[in-house]
């Protein structure tokens, strides 16, 4: 079973332990890595006035390097990535302070 089918395998029920992929390590890390990603989505949200990116092309690009074990690519894909969220972010909210608040 992949990491990505144990995390989406997941449902808030009593049983939901039993009904995932049966590694209850790898099944934490999913998790965490998931809230993580949303946490991190609902933050960039506000940058959304960012119109030359291609956020999906960056995802694409980047799975294709962990795909292809280019660790040295991926990594500088990543970093990239979340600089220049991060870079939107900051600039998001110095125009107003208020959205942070």
């Amino acid at each position: 079973m992949t990491v990505t089918s144990c995390a989406f395998s997941v449902r808030p029920t009593a049983s939901w332990p039993r009904r995932t992929c049966g590694n209850a390590r790898l099944l934490t890390v999913t998790l965490s890595l998931r809230d993580a990603a949303t946490l991190y989505r609902r933050w960039s949200r506000p940058v959304g006035q960012d119109t030359e990116r291609d956020v999906a092309g960056e995802h694409q690009r980047l799975v294709g390097a962990v795909l292809r074990r280019d660790s040295d690519e991926a990594a500088e894909l990543l970093a990239r990535h979340i600089d220049r969220t991060s870079e939107a972010l900051r600039t998001a909210i110095e125009k107003d302070p208020t959205m942070v608040a």
